[in-house]
Parts: structure tokens; sequence; C-alpha cells
């Protein structure tokens, strides 16, 4: 028996030594008198000496319990309050965001940015558009039918110098004038090119304004090929004694004899030029 415990030897409790006679019997006595006694909460402590142990083990039970609940159903409570929606396989791969007005919900989905499959536009088409030639060579006045493949199926044409050659929505290349142009088809995600050259109409009598010419260093003379409207390349044989530009401009550099060449419609025509 606990030293701080007595045993009352009339009704058999046990109450604290601190009282000189039994609670019990003196609360028994009250209550036949019709005069109630109110006892300490540290009496009734006493009396079975346990009752803060027990509130104890209530109240890790209910934690206990609150936790279990949360782990088993966490994410259906959140759902139904509002809060989250969960789709799909349960990894997260279906969350979305809940905003309520009141009386209303909206929900956004989000996509996850580390998915390889992330923003991929589903009409990408998988290969690159081709075109049947990627070179041609036309006559002003003629024709010749260009056609695209693979791509995502929708093509569209143009070029780049509608005086030279034009092309229609079909792919069909119309030589205008002489000169170079690039036919392109598109399918509005990769582009083929077809580089195009017009040769000009010539009355079959080429001529070159200067076969043979005489001027000083720093001096120019532009030379003319007569007799076609194509575009002529020119060249010149040594470039320390000549330069030529692109449209037949010819400049003494140093003094010496050097020779100047324009090609025109399959044809070449010369000039010697003599610096002095």
């Amino acid at each position: 028996m606990d030293s701080d415990m007595k045993k009352c030897e009339v009704c058999g409790e046990l109450y604290s030594t601190t009282y000189h006679t039994c609670p019990f019997c003196q609360e028994e006595a009250a209550m036949q008198s019709g005069k109630p006694m109110h006892r300490h909460a540290s009496d009734f402590r006493n009396k079975r000496g346990g009752h803060a142990f027990g509130v104890m083990l209530l109240v890790l039970a209910l934690v206990v319990v609150g936790v279990g609940t949360a782990a088993l159903f966490g994410d259906n409570i959140a759902a139904f309050l509002g809060m989250r929606e969960t789709t799909g396989d349960g990894t997260g791969d279906g969350i979305s965001s809940i905003v309520s007005d009141g009386s209303n919900s909206t929900s956004q989905n989000y996509e996850d940015p580390y998915d390889p499959s992330y923003n991929v536009d589903a009409s990408t088409p998988d290969t690159a558009v081709t075109v049947s030639q990627d070179s041609l060579s036309l006559e002003v006045g003629r024709t010749a039918q260009l056609s695209a493949a693979d791509g995502g199926g929708t093509y569209t044409w143009t070029s780049s110098d509608a005086s030279i050659a034009t092309v229609d929505s079909t792919g069909l290349v119309t030589a205008v004038a002489g000169g170079a142009a690039t036919i392109s088809v598109s399918d509005g995600y990769t582009t083929a090119d077809c580089a195009i050259q017009v040769a000009g109409v010539s009355d079959g009598t080429l001529t070159i304004n200067r076969t043979d010419f005489t001027q000083g260093v720093g001096q120019s003379w532009k030379l003319v090929i007569e007799g076609t409207d194509s575009p002529v390349t020119w060249s010149i044989e040594d470039s320390s004694i000549a330069t030529i530009a692109a449209d037949g401009t010819v400049t003494g550099v140093s003094s010496g004899v050097t020779t100047a060449y324009g090609t025109v419609d399959g044809q070449t025509l010369e000039c010697i030029v003599r610096i002095s």
C-alpha cells in the first residue's frame, strides 16, 4: 500500500493521509443529511490514482487515429473540400487547380514540362518537304512543272524574283526574262528550293561594243553585249592589270595587257584591255 494512502476502517476506501478523517465517509454522511460536500479534483485523483495517465492515453490514441486517417484519405478529403482534384493514375499526372467563386468552380489543367511530349504540336510532320528538282534551266517563255513531296502535305510555292520566273499554286514555273531566281516550296514547317536559270532571247548575233581598247590607270570603260536581254557574266584574265564589275565596267589598275570575257546565252565574247 502506498505510504501516502490510508484505508478507511469503516468503508474500506483508500484516501490520502492529508485528510484527518475519511472523506468518503464524510461525503456519505453529508448526503444523508441533505448537504452534499464538494471535493477538489485532487481528491478524486487520490481515490484511484491514475486519472491523469488515462487522459494522456486518450490524447495519444486520438493523435494516432488522426495521422492514420490523413495518410489513407488525405487526397479524398482535400478534393471534397475543394482544395485539390486528383485524376489519372494517382501519380500526380492529373492535378488540377480549383478556384471557387462561391457558386461555381473552374479548373485549369497543368502539363508537366519535364514530360518529353510536353508542348509538342501533334500536327508537326515527321519528314521535311522535298522538291522534284533542285535546279532547272529554261529559256524565256518556257514552262516547267515542279512537284513537292513529304512534309505536311499542304504546299505553298513562291519565287524569289517574279521578274525572272513565276510559279503558280501547283508548282508550274514560267520563265519571264533572262537571269537567276529561286523557286521555293513550304509545308509550313520546312522549305525546299529549286534554283532557276533563265536564258534570254537572242537573235543569234551577239556583239560586244569593244573588242580592243586602251585606257590609263584609274580610268574606266563599260563593256556591253548586244543582241540579248539575258544577264551577262563578266570576268577578267588578270585582275592585277584591270578589274571588271558585274555591270561590265573595266577599271585600269596597272600597266599591261589582259582580256575581259562576257558570257551569256551559252556564248563567250572577248575584249582585249590595254592599260598604259
